[in-house]
């Protein structure tokens, strides 16, 4: 059985980031965030996001390619929703994480995807 190439510093140096993205965001979940609309619905919903998100970090660290795509379809219904409904209804802690990890989250992508890491997605998919 032919040996699996050692996984790309560009994709452990993407799952690291987006690994922080998301303690980021469970911080700021714990913290109750700062929007007046915080519910027990919105709470739940959270939590599923996170839960998604780091199921997904998971798996792309462990080279499945299905994850990568769902990170890319993520990465780009959020900013979808970030550009149709804005951050009127977010606190100023809410804000200021997301104006620091979007850009996180944009080169995390391009990370996953740039021709460093394309071979090493493409080996594992063989198995």
């Amino acid at each position: 059985m032919p040996e699996q190439p050692a996984r790309p510093a560009s994709v452990t140096i993407a799952v690291q980031a987006i690994w922080a993205v998301n303690a980021v965001s469970a911080l700021i979940l714990t913290m109750g965030g700062d929007s007046a609309d915080a519910d027990s619905d919105g709470l739940v919903l959270s939590v599923l996001i996170l839960f998604i998100y780091a199921l997904v970090t998971w798996m792309v660290g462990v080279g499945k390619n299905w994850a990568r795509l769902t990170y890319a379809f993520l990465i780009a219904l959020e900013l979808a929703l970030l550009a149709a409904f804005g951050m009127d209804n977010a606190g100023d802690l809410e804000v200021l994480a997301t104006y620091l990890t979007t850009p996180v989250e944009i080169w995390a992508l391009y990370k996953l995807f740039c021709p460093e890491s394309e071979p090493w997605f493409k080996s594992k998919a063989r198995r």
